[in-house]
């Protein structure tokens, strides 16, 4: 009778092994990204007068440092990849146009973690905060 027992049970007994091995095949995504996408006191770039953006990203406590060099503002977002997950500095600057003064500017820390980020830069006029 104790042999009719383990053979019911020997299909159980297996899965459960198998459960045991699955964890060991799962890749983890331990790197960070980010897409930032970014507006203007609310606005858009046309109502802001902004033609050009640059996202830096400077690591905290790292030397993992980004930058997007100037983007057309129509674009709308930049992406960073490959991150160390952690606390990055982003600073955000909005040109009317190439080699002006920043019009628009942001600063502030953001907590990156592991897997995708994704938030919005809501710049404000330089010398406002």
């Amino acid at each position: 009778m104790s042999a009719s027992i383990a053979r019911r049970f020997r299909p159980l007994l297996l899965l459960v092994g198998l459960l045991f091995l699955l964890p060991g095949c799962v890749i983890y995504d331990r790197d960070a990204e980010v897409r930032a996408y970014w507006t203007f006191a609310g606005q858009d770039c046309a109502a802001a007068g902004v033609s050009f953006v640059q996202v830096i990203l400077e690591e905290r406590f790292g030397s993992d440092d980004r930058d997007s060099r100037l983007l057309r503002c129509s674009d709308g977002w930049v992406e960073f990849d490959g991150l160390d997950p952690g606390d990055y500095r982003i600073i955000a600057l909005g040109f009317p146009r190439t080699g002006d003064y920043a019009s628009w500017d942001l600063d502030r820390i953001v907590d990156l973690r592991p897997g995708f980020n994704e938030f919005t830069l809501d710049l404000v006029p330089v010398g406002s905060w």
